[in-house]
């Protein structure tokens, strides 16, 4: 089994339970995100975001 968590925090709670754990650290949920424009756009915006962390 596989147990797929979102952050450090959760992985280390959950280390009780038998099987592995993969810890995913994605950032979407972090900074500014918009429907109405293009991928490219999109991309330059949150990598501008980004570097500014």
């Amino acid at each position: 089994m596989i147990h797929i968590v979102n952050g450090d925090v959760v992985g280390n709670k959950i280390g009780i339970l038998t099987g592995d754990i993969l810890v995913w650290r994605e950032m979407y949920d972090f900074g500014p995100l918009a429907a109405d424009i293009s991928e490219k756009e999109w991309i330059k915006r949150r990598a501008l975001f980004l570097m500014k962390k």
